[in-house]
């Protein structure tokens, strides 16, 4: 993880992370933690993202929701993008 400890990305981070071909685990636990996530510790977060990327379903405050990698690269994407006026 970086050093900061603030769980929030910077426009300079993220623009470095977006042209990485692959998101590290730790910018991903990062994510859901700026996205309101629960902090569980890296290793647990870890293993429950991997099994829930296998696409399952998840029960979101809107109702279920099918999980893939592919939805969640668009909603991290869309996120940091709106977020930083990309």
């Amino acid at each position: 993880m970086r050093d900061n400890k603030t769980n929030s990305m910077t426009k300079a981070e993220y623009l470095v992370v977006r042209n990485q071909p692959e998101i590290p685990m730790d910018i991903w636990y990062e994510y859901y933690l700026e996205r309101g996530g629960t902090n569980i510790g890296l290793s647990l977060f870890v293993e429950a993202f991997t099994n829930v990327l296998l696409g399952t379903i998840v029960m979101t405050k809107s109702g279920p929701k099918t999980l893939s990698l592919k939805t969640a690269l668009i909603s991290f994407y869309k996120y940091y993008n709106q977020k930083f006026g990309l």
